[in-house]
């Protein structure tokens, strides 16, 4: 009982190997609570205090899914579908994530997705057409991460199902259904008037379970700088294109 009270867990609850091992890692730093008593009568388990339990959780159990070099060559071949494409296939919401990964102050490109080469091809191009999808499968950004299972076309962190929420609310936000296409800068400027920040998307009031935990960029001011930075940038382009 202290396990799945840990674990945020219940009897007959249904878990992926994986997301019970991350919450494992996440929520029970060290054996103690679960495997020692200081009470006479109560056998505690022989090997608790031997640091097994620790040793076990930092070296992890389970194999990535993708090696390093897998991720490596899946970024390069992305990047290079990026840079030929006429038209960009995106989540939804990967839009706000751009629109963050902007207000931190990023620029350059980054391992584990394709934000900014993504948002580099629409500021050198603000009319290029995007294509707005749900889910991973289609998406330019997601290749290079971790949790991208390209044969499958399935993201399998934990937060998925959030995630394909967080498209849906974005396009209900935005009057679009799952492949309208339209130019970058009207998507954006729908985005800047429409979505001023991310209440309701990726963050709500309470956090129920984590599956559905508030995304960890919420819960500052980068959004709304991003807004501001693309809204410049792109108004800027715009003026210097006319003159």
């Amino acid at each position: 009982l202290d396990m799945f009270r840990l674990l945020g867990l219940v009897p007959g609850d249904t878990r992926t190997a994986r997301e019970l091992i991350e919450r494992i890692k996440t929520n029970i730093p060290e054996i103690g609570p679960v495997c020692t008593y200081d009470f006479p009568g109560w056998e505690e388990c022989p090997l608790a205090r031997n640091g097994y339990f620790e040793k076990g959780r930092e070296v992890g159990l389970l194999p990535p899914d993708r090696t390093d070099r897998e991720l490596s060559d899946c970024k390069h071949a992305s990047c290079q579908q990026i840079a030929k494409a006429h038209v960009l296939s995106v989540r939804a919401h990967h839009l706000l994530c751009m629109t963050c990964f902007l207000g931190r102050g990023n620029t350059g490109p980054i391992e584990e997705d394709n934000l900014f080469e993504i948002w580099d091809k629409i500021r050198q191009n603000p009319e290029i057409p995007i294509r707005l999808v749900e889910g991973a499968e289609e998406c330019m950004v997601c290749p290079p991460c971790w949790g991208y299972l390209p044969d499958r076309g399935l993201c399998i962190r934990a937060c998925h199902l959030r995630d394909r929420k967080k498209d849906l609310e974005t396009f209900c936000r935005l009057g679009l259904q799952p492949n309208d296409i339209l130019p970058a800068k009207e998507i954006l400027a729908r985005i800047y008037t429409n979505i001023p920040h991310t209440k309701g998307i990726c963050s709500f009031e309470k956090e129920l379970v984590p599956e559905w935990a508030n995304c960890s960029g919420s819960y500052g001011t980068e959004y709304e700088k991003g807004l501001q930075y693309i809204h410049a940038t792109l108004s800027g382009k715009e003026a210097c294109d006319k003159e």
